[in-house]
């Protein structure tokens, strides 16, 4: 979570601090770099779980087939 919402603080600190003009644009910016940053960290997670649980219902059961030549 923290990689996906690493840039948010130092905009805000831009915005306070270095008196950066505090716009509507900039604004709705940093609104949508919040929600864009949150929505990459739900793929990850949900990608991340659906890995997991190909690799356990690969280790269940295999999907390759083994022959043995006599």
């Amino acid at each position: 979570m923290v990689s996906a919402l690493n840039k948010l603080p130092i905009t805000a600190s831009g915005m306070i601090f270095f008196g950066d003009p505090v716009t509507s644009d900039l604004c709705r910016q940093y609104r949508s770099g919040s929600l864009l940053g949150l929505y990459m960290q739900w793929l990850r997670t949900t990608r991340g779980e659906a890995e997991s649980a190909r690799a356990q219902a690969d280790a269940i059961l295999p999907l390759t087939a083994t022959t043995r030549k006599p």
